[in-house]
C-alpha cells in the first residue's frame, strides 16, 4: 500500500470551517490561579496566568456546526516530542507509535513546506475547554492552518475516547478455561 496516498495532514484556509483534527498553533490557555478563589473588593484585579500551547481540536466536527456560540470546545495540547525528556527516550518509541500509551498520541511530521515540525505527542489527559467563538476567532489568525486527516484523526479521537471509558469488572472471567 502507497504510505502517500494516506497524507497526515493537509493546509487549509483559516476561514474555513473549524472541525475536528485543526490544529492551532501558540494557542492561549489561561491559567486561574488560587487568588481567583476570594472575591473579596481587594482582588478585584487579579491577573490570570497565561501560556501559549499548540493543540488539537478534539470536538466532533458535527458539533462545531450547530453550536450556538456559548458553547465550549474541546481541545488537547500537543508537544514536540524532542523536549519531552519523560518520553524522548528510545525505549519509549515503539510503544509511543503503537499507541501503547492510555494518555498519549503520537502525530507523525509534517513536511508540508512552510508548515514544517518535527514528531508531537497529544497529551489526552490534560484536557483543555475554550469558549467557541473564542476558539473560532482564533483559527482565523493567518492565511492557513492544518488540519490532521483521516484515518489519523478519527484514531486520535477514539485514543480521547478510551480516556474516558475504562471499565473495571467486578467479578472478572477466569484465567484458564475450566474443563
Amino acid at each position: 500500500m502507497d504510505n502517500q496516498s494516506f497524507n497526515w495532514y493537509a493546509i487549509i484556509e483559516s476561514s474555513v470551517t473549524l472541525q475536528q483534527g485543526d490544529i492551532l498553533f501558540n494557542f492561549p490557555i489561561l491559567i486561574p490561579n488560587s487568588q481567583i478563589i476570594d472575591d473579596s473588593p481587594k482582588n478585584k484585579d487579579i491577573e490570570i496566568d497565561k501560556e501559549k500551547s499548540d493543540v488539537v481540536v478534539l470536538s466532533q466536527s458535527c458539533d462545531l456546526e450547530k453550536n450556538s456560540g456559548q458553547d465550549l470546545i474541546v481541545l488537547c495540547p500537543a508537544y514536540d516530542f524532542k523536549d519531552s525528556p519523560l518520553l524522548n527516550k528510545k525505549s519509549n518509541w515503539e510503544p509511543l507509535v503503537k499507541n501503547r500509551y492510555l494518555n498519549i498520541f503520537m502525530l507523525n511530521k509534517c513536511e508540508i513546506k512552510n508548515h514544517e515540525f518535527d514528531y508531537k505527542f497529544v497529551d489526552l489527559k490534560k484536557v483543555i475547554t475554550s469558549p467557541c467563538d473564542f476558539v473560532k476567532e482564533f483559527s482565523k489568525k493567518g492565511e492557513y492552518r492544518l488540519r490532521l486527516l483521516p484515518p489519523y484523526r478519527e484514531a486520535l479521537s477514539l485514543a480521547f475516547g478510551m480516556q474516558f471509558m475504562r471499565v473495571g469488572l467486578p467479578i472478572p472471567l477466569p484465567r484458564d478455561y475450566p474443563l
